[in-house]
């Protein structure tokens, strides 16, 4: 996967299981809806909120929000 900066991610670097990822299961992706669109959420594992993605200049951040999946 090639970020913005033309840095890559190193595939290998987060331990995958089934719909949980990251070390201890801290992260996982979740499906809802928006609109009767279906849509996959990158949240956390606990609470289940989805996360904000920053990229800067060599650095990628992941952080919590309060926003929970839709399911409408």
């Amino acid at each position: 996967v090639r970020i913005t900066d033309d840095s890559m991610y190193q595939e290998g670097a987060w331990v995958v299981n089934g719909n949980f990822l990251g070390a201890a299961q801290a992260f996982q992706v979740r499906f809802g809806t928006v609109g009767g669109q279906k849509r996959a959420y990158f949240t956390e594992t606990v609470p289940a909120t989805i996360c904000r993605f920053t990229f800067g200049p060599g650095t990628f951040q992941i952080s919590a929000t309060s926003q929970t999946v839709p399911q409408n």
